[in-house]
């Protein structure tokens, strides 16, 4: 009786150390893995870092583009403006032009003519031309 209380006993100790163990390992696999998940927690961390820089600094960019737009819109339509103020001046001038060309053909004839003439010449001399023909 006494070996069957003992053998019971040892067995129950072995039972219990066979727990014991597996408790044991299963312990060391879950202390790895949070192991790794902290040292994954670490890496996410990092990287939101990263991306809450990057994103501040597109914000601050996005300022800037919006701050550059602005100005070349302005700037257009001050050059939209000054081209309006040109375009009216040289109408003016066309009008002139068209009245003095009425009241005195001969002298608008005679100043195309003599232009005309120039660029006749600067062409000839330009290119090469041999021409003897005289276009004074």
């Amino acid at each position: 009786m006494m070996k069957t209380k003992l053998l019971i006993g040892a067995i129950c100790i072995s039972v219990i150390g066979a727990v014991f163990f597996l408790q044991h390992l299963q312990i060391a696999k879950l202390e790895k893995a949070n192991n790794i998940l902290i040292e994954q927690n670490g890496q996410l961390d990092l990287s939101l870092k990263i991306q809450d820089t990057t994103i501040m600094q597109m914000g601050s960019n996005l300022d800037s583009v919006i701050k550059s737009t602005t100005r070349l819109a302005m700037q257009i339509n001050q050059a939209e403006a000054e081209r309006q103020a040109i375009t009216n001046q040289l109408n003016g001038f066309r009008g002139r032009l068209n009245n003095v060309a009425i009241k005195k053909p001969g002298l608008i004839e005679s100043r195309a003519n003599t232009a005309f003439a120039d660029v006749l010449r600067d062409f000839a001399a330009a290119t090469g031309s041999t021409s003897t023909a005289d276009t004074d």
